[in-house]
């Protein structure tokens, strides 16, 4: 319950809760999902959806220009981030695996359009992100790589330094504490110091 407690609030969402004495206790959880279109939502009754006004500052409001790839694994943890960066910064990306960020970021190069911030995963199935770290750094790419990792042991920090990440964030992954991650690495990028 404090997990999900913490993933609702970091999607600006509410959980409610009907107790009762003898029977158990019924959860509800709310999440601003905005529009979905029609073919999400067969039936928007058995659904309890916040509608979130477009007048929502954080949701007009762009943070950073930027380009972001976001290598995940899991769609849960996709879905939240994209969420937590929708409206923050220009484009968001997600790939499922570091070989996919490795073909992506390539392809971002080639084709004139580089991503600027790189979200990576490090426990991945395929290719991990250590590996695919460490292979984007042997062929010179140089944007920031920010690790994103459940581990929370001491030295794991590290780990993720040593291979070249430029920065870690722990999971579950704090909303504010990510946009000051990339804004800080963003703003070191585009002064040249990164």
């Amino acid at each position: 319950l404090t997990i999900c407690q913490r993933l609702t609030q970091m999607l600006h969402g509410s959980i409610d809760v009907n107790s009762h004495p003898g029977e158990g206790a019924e959860f509800t959880v709310r999440l601003p999902l905005g529009d979905l279109g029609d073919d999400v939502l067969h039936d928007a009754d058995t659904l309890p959806i916040r509608k979130v006004s477009s007048s929502d500052s954080q949701l007009r409001t762009a943070l950073m220009p930027c380009r972001v790839l976001v290598a995940e694994d899991t769609r849960g943890i996709q879905f939240m981030i994209r969420r937590m960066l929708e409206g923050q910064v220009d484009t968001v990306t997600v790939v499922d695996n570091g070989e996919e960020a490795v073909v992506e970021l390539s392809r971002g190069q080639q084709e004139g359009v580089p991503y600027d911030i790189v979200l990576m995963d490090m426990q991945m199935p395929v290719l991990n992100g250590f590996d695919a770290t460490a292979r984007l750094r042997a062929r010179g790419f140089q944007q920031p790589i920010i690790a994103l990792t459940a581990a929370a042991m001491h030295g794991d920090r590290e780990k993720c330094l040593r291979v070249g990440c430029n920065d870690y964030v722990p999971k579950p992954i704090d909303r504010q504490q990510l946009l000051l991650t990339i804004s800080k690495h963003y703003n070191l990028l585009r002064n040249g110091e990164e």
